[in-house]
């Protein structure tokens, strides 16, 4: 077991040189260097550059996916990872993310007290009919006890057929929404009463990986804090942002969150 009290895991889909830079920005922006490292690698191995990796303990756990693709491929890779962390706490992050703020790990564990269990980025409101409410997995910090005590389940999709249908007819509703939205307003466009409308009628109908944790964590009473999602034309503003200027270029391209 390690002595660590952080794992920060991601999946690899030939994204070694993603999950480089990842961690080598992890370690550089946390407050402690005993950081744990742990890969699930989808490849199985095929993606050869994934013994390139050097970091300080750092494990790779091979894994087939076998016909699951893309999602359900990455839900079911969550799924094996959160049975392999063994520290307090876990960062489950997407290859192709950035830490932007010092000392995020000591933020992040100050976040995890009482009824609270979970605190990282929510899928943006642009990205409509998913759940805004909860972290997504592109950065989700978590007390892993919980989230193993629960057997919490990070793969998408509904397993109704009736269900499935609906979200896919709302799905395209939204889709043409949402371009027409963007082409006026660009990602602002989420901001407008009627799009929230809509979206609320609706419901979450983009299942994606993690939509079914949420239920889960409220039948048991545990909450989750979120960062904000900074939206073209929001003013940025904190102590540790001291080139606010360029945060909102980044804002204009990239999702972040504050």
């Amino acid at each position: 077991m390690s002595a660590s009290e952080i794992t920060v895991a991601t999946v690899n889909w030939y994204s070694v040189p993603f999950i480089r830079d990842l961690f080598s920005n992890i370690l550089s922006t946390a407050d402690v260097s005993d950081v744990s490292f742990l890969i699930c690698d989808n490849t199985n191995g095929y993606d050869q550059r994934i013994g390139q990796l050097s970091f300080p303990n750092l494990r790779i756990i091979q894994n087939d996916p076998g016909p699951n693709r893309m999602s359900m491929a990455h839900g079911l890779a969550l799924n094996l990872l959160l049975s392999q962390v063994h520290t307090e706490y876990c960062l489950f992050i997407d290859p192709d993310c950035l830490v932007l703020q010092t000392g995020w790990d000591t933020i992040c564990k100050q976040e995890i007290q009482g009824s609270v269990v979970a605190v990282g980025a929510p899928y943006p409101p642009w990205k409509l009919g998913k759940g805004h409410s909860f972290p997504g997995p592109h950065f989700h910090f978590f007390k892993t006890s919980v989230y193993q005590k629960l057997d919490v389940d990070w793969t998408p999709y509904s397993s109704s057929m009736l269900r499935t249908i609906y979200d896919q007819g709302a799905r395209a509703v939204l889709k043409v929404a949402s371009s027409i939205g963007y082409y006026k307003k660009g990602r602002s466009f989420s901001q407008i009463e009627l799009f929230k409308r809509i979206e609320t009628m609706l419901g979450v109908v983009s299942k994606d990986v993690g939509w079914k944790i949420p239920k889960r964590l409220q039948a048991h009473s545990y909450t989750v804090k979120l960062f904000t999602v900074a939206l073209r034309g929001t003013e940025i503003h904190s102590a540790s942002l001291d080139k606010s200027h360029l945060y909102h270029d980044l804002a204009e391209t990239f999702e972040l969150n504050l």
